[in-house]
């Protein structure tokens, strides 16, 4: 059994809460998942202050005392996540940012090796999909095996339509092969010892947080044992 939970960035279960609900739907049709969609706005959660005590002293000592922890062990007890937004203002929705916000700690040690992500992003008229490559980029550099995510265009209320467009391209979104998370993180010789530690992407051969080719690496055990090798159903 795999566990994927969807963090939805939207108080209203409308377009993007259908959309991710179509999509674990289809997912779970193809395997052995189970999934939670968790949504934002129930959740308390505080701006991040950009203070450096998670980069400093450790995350722990956040002053901000809310339920991050909390999401946070979710992504942790799961194998694959799903970040799904609306596009408010040709953007991301302020609950999303908020808590992709307090990751700050995460993107300078990388900690979800093994686990998959992927996203959604719904829309009324476009550039939503520079909002794909945003969470693309992010759950890379979280240490996701990252799946290209999928932006769903139409306008509200939905005509037929539209429903008949998201109802055709979702569950092309979801491939009935299999998805190997196999996470053997490899650390950049360059940076390692610094307080930014990239790591190697495998078919580049270059560094994650410095962008520059290298070599001398050395390799590391993934992080996590949950899937590694183990065949998941994912999206593509």
């Amino acid at each position: 059994m795999k566990k994927v939970t969807a963090f939805v960035g939207s108080a209203h279960k409308k377009n993007t809460y259908q959309a991710v609900l179509q999509f674990l739907n289809n997912l779970q049709a193809l395997g052995d998942v189970e999934y939670e969609i968790v949504t934002l706005s129930d959740y308390k959660l505080g701006f991040c202050r950009g203070c450096r005590v998670c980069f400093e002293k450790g995350e722990q000592f956040c002053p901000l005392k809310d339920d991050q922890d909390l999401l946070m062990d979710k992504i942790d007890a799961s194998d694959g996540v799903v970040f799904a937004t609306p596009n408010y203002s040709w953007d991301m929705s302020g609950i999303m940012k908020t808590f992709l916000d307090r990751f700050g700690f995460v993107c300078h040690r990388p900690r979800y090796f093994g686990k998959a992500s992927t996203s959604i992003v719904t829309q009324g008229i476009g550039r939503g999909d520079k909002i794909v490559e945003y969470f693309d980029f992010l759950g890379m550099i979280l240490g996701f095996n990252t799946v290209k995510g999928s932006c769903v265009t139409a306008l509200d209320p939905r005509t037929e339509k539209d429903n008949r467009r998201s109802t055709g391209f979702l569950p092309n979104r979801v491939n009935a092969s299999t998805r190997y998370c196999q996470s053997r993180p490899i650390l950049c010789q360059r940076c390692s010892n610094s307080w930014v530690s990239g790591w190697v992407e495998p078919r580049s051969n270059r560094c994650s947080m410095t962008g520059v080719a290298t070599t001398g690496t050395t390799r590391k055990k993934a992080g996590s044992n949950l899937i590694t090798s183990i065949p998941l159903i994912w999206a593509r």
